[in-house]
């Protein structure tokens, strides 16, 4: 059964996500639910940094199989997904490169929507 939040755009934004996610533990693997965690907090700080809006939506949604499918969507201008061009060491952009090599899929929609799905 999907879960779904409307988060207030704030500091506390991430770590309402990841709270959400643990009430999927015991129908997720937990090495699933860690990556699933990771990721959440990663696009939600995105979301809260350079999104709009009042507030973030988030979905998860357990597929059969032991699969995930999240969405993070907030009401911003959105952006292109660009590979990473700061030197490695520096902090922050490590976002959607995490996303890219943690999920089995992903994709970004209308500027506004990230996505992506975990497979065990």
């Amino acid at each position: 059964m999907p879960r779904t939040l409307d988060i207030a755009r704030d500091d506390n934004a991430p770590a309402t996500a990841r709270h959400a996610l643990q009430e999927l533990a015991g129908t997720l693997d937990a090495g699933l639910l860690d990556d699933a965690g990771l990721l959440v907090t990663e696009l939600v700080a995105n979301s809260v940094r350079h999104g709009a809006g009042d507030r973030v939506h988030v979905s998860l949604e357990p597929a059969p199989g032991g699969a995930l499918r999240c969405e993070v969507v907030d009401e911003g201008h959105g952006f292109e997904p660009q590979a990473r061009s700061a030197p490695p060491g520096e902090a922050g952009g490590y976002g959607l490169f995490l996303v890219e090599k943690l999920s089995s899929s992903w994709g970004v929609e209308n500027h506004t929507h990230v996505w992506f799905e975990l497979a065990p």
